[in-house]
């Protein structure tokens, strides 16, 4: 729904306000402690600044609450970074109209992505 740099109407929802996430929830720590991200905590957004880190704007391509480490040879950009919480089995997630869900980690990946567009004509819903 949200981007950088431009704004969208509610009315341009085109799969509906219910049926579209917002925000979500997002922490992400890389575990390998002999990298340069190690013990590197994300948090949900860094905002206000556009120039140091504000990301608004997350890509779905893994499950929520996987757990990537960003090695040295493993490059994933912020943005492409899994939504996740700290609580057991899910995370958060306001949707268009304004309700917040858990949603489970175990949601079909293409639920989950289809959730996450706004104007690809899907008719996902939450499970």
């Amino acid at each position: 729904m949200f981007g950088m740099y431009f704004s969208r109407r509610l009315a341009e929802v085109a799969d509906g306000l219910s049926n579209t996430l917002a925000i979500g929830e997002f922490v992400q720590k890389d575990t390998i402690e002999t990298d340069r991200w190690a013990n590197n905590v994300r948090d949900w957004m860094f905002g206000g600044d556009t120039t140091c880190g504000n990301m608004s704007v997350k890509a779905i391509v893994y499950p929520i609450n996987a757990k990537l480490n960003r090695g040295k040879t493993t490059y994933i950009r912020y943005h492409y970074l899994p939504m996740g919480s700290h609580h057991p089995g899910g995370a958060s997630f306001l949707l268009g109209d304004g309700s917040v869900h858990f949603v489970s980690e175990t949601i079909d990946m293409e639920t989950y992505m289809s959730l996450g567009s706004c104007d690809g004509k899907e008719a996902a819903q939450l499970p």
